[in-house]
């Protein structure tokens, strides 16, 4: 079985070379917080736009589907680009492009011709830019920090992510849904073409392809390295699960929170509430360096867990704008434990040169199923009810527990620790 490398060996395979100055982190993070804030518009959009064309439960799974149903299929392909293409240039052709089809999604939207069909292509679209996006941004951090500093900044880019994307994003789009739907639209194609332009100054090592480098062979040697790595394999095993739970989950709560549903809501306050929820998330990001010094990363993955499972079924058994968004907030504290440990892990383990592809195979394996998730959120709601689906799916993410526990960090668990505060952050 291949033995992963050591991060002291993955350090000298970094793009940056041994000595060399690490940029300050706001250089790096900037770019991405407008990204992040396009992103948070674009996750009440979305499932408005669907509510907009239709309010059948399978058809608004089905926009869910077809959102994260990318990372099932081109996942693999995007890793291989971004190993051996111009990372820097794989952001800006994604924030283009979703820039694109949101200003004619928009123009449809004022001609009333957006239906079903136009939300469907638009979310395949934005989910195939996701998958190019997400993953080139993934090999950024570690490219350009050194390895102690590399949990607390994932901890701020974390930070910055929630404020972006889970309050000022929905907030915003609240805001502007209140209006209609093709300003917000249209807002969001605009903050991506902001993310676009200052993507552009971003300073990124260029991994070059070596000589007759071939596609599939690039994605095996990608699988091969994070099958053989057993803790890497059960954390991507607990991702798939708790992603596969939340989109079958979320795909469904939007009937369900938003009038005529049982909660409710009108457009703005469920923004709101997804806005609002965004400050647990806030204060997890905050708050993970602290934890980790006090508690086992098993442990605090375990636990994690826990409170997601939590966070999902609140809302379910306490119906109310109060509990909702005090469920989200919980849900996403939680996550944001989840990723900066895994994802931390993850950077600190795995080679440079395959980390494009590490990644997109991780993604591939724990978000591949996420679409099933959506569509079977879909069919349950339809047959059985949509609080039957919203529990059904709530309950998922505590199977995976017992894995949990007995987690193979080893010596990482005590690399995973962050450094002592560094002024330059």
């Amino acid at each position: 079985m291949t033995q992963p490398a050591r991060p002291r060996e993955i350090e000298e395979e970094t793009g940056r070379q041994r000595g060399a100055p690490a940029p300050r982190l706001w250089r790096v993070i900037g770019p991405f917080g407008v990204s992040f804030l396009a992103d948070g518009l674009a996750t009440v959009t979305l499932p408005l736009l669907a509510l907009n064309a239709t309010r059948v439960p399978i058809a608004v799974g089905l926009v869910a589907f077809c959102r994260s149903a990318p990372w099932a299929f081109i996942a693999p392909f995007a890793g291989v680009l971004v190993d051996y293409w111009d990372r820097r240039r794989v952001l800006v052709l994604a924030s283009a492009v979703r820039c694109a089809v949101l200003v004619c999604v928009a123009a449809m939207l004022a001609s009333g011709s957006a239906g079903l069909s136009a939300v469907i292509v638009t979310a395949l679209v934005l989910g195939i830019c996701e998958v190019a996006y997400d993953t080139a941004a993934q090999t950024v951090l570690p490219s350009v920090m050194p390895g102690d500093r590399l949990s607390r900044a994932n901890a701020r880019l974390s930070a910055v992510e929630t404020v972006s994307a889970q309050f000022a994003g929905p907030a915003l789009a609240g805001i502007l849904a209140a209006l209609a739907l093709a300003p917000l639209t249209l807002s969001t194609a605009v903050v991506y073409a902001a993310a676009l332009l200052l993507v552009r100054g971003l300073r990124i090592p260029r991994q070059d392809a070596p000589a007759g480098a071939k596609v599939l062979p690039a994605i095996r040697e990608g699988f091969r390295f994070l099958w053989d790595h057993r803790a890497l394999r059960t954390l991507t095993w607990g991702t798939a699960l708790g992603a596969t739970a939340f989109a079958g989950w979320f795909a469904q709560f939007t009937l369900y929170a938003v009038a005529p549903g049982p909660m409710g809501l009108g457009t703005r306050e469920f923004g709101l509430v997804l806005a609002v929820s965004a400050a647990g998330s806030l204060a997890a990001a905050l708050a993970v360096p602290v934890l980790h010094r006090l508690i086992a990363a098993r442990f605090l993955l375990t636990i994690a867990i826990v409170f997601i499972a939590t966070g999902m079924l609140l809302p379910v058994c306490l119906p109310g704008p109060v509990a909702a968004a005090a469920g989200l907030a919980l849900y996403g504290a939680a996550v944001v434990v989840w990723n900066v440990l895994s994802v931390t892990y993850r950077q600190q383990q795995v080679p440079d040169r395959l980390l494009g592809r590490v990644t997109a195979a991780y993604r591939t394996l724990a978000w591949g199923a996420a679409p099933l998730g959506a569509l079977a959120g879909g069919v349950i709601g339809q047959y059985f009810g949509v609080r039957t689906s919203l529990v059904v799916f709530g309950l998922m993410p505590l199977f995976q527990i017992p894995a949990l526990l007995i987690l193979p960090l080893g010596r990482a668990e005590r690399q995973l620790a962050p450094a002592p505060d560094d002024a330059r952050l």
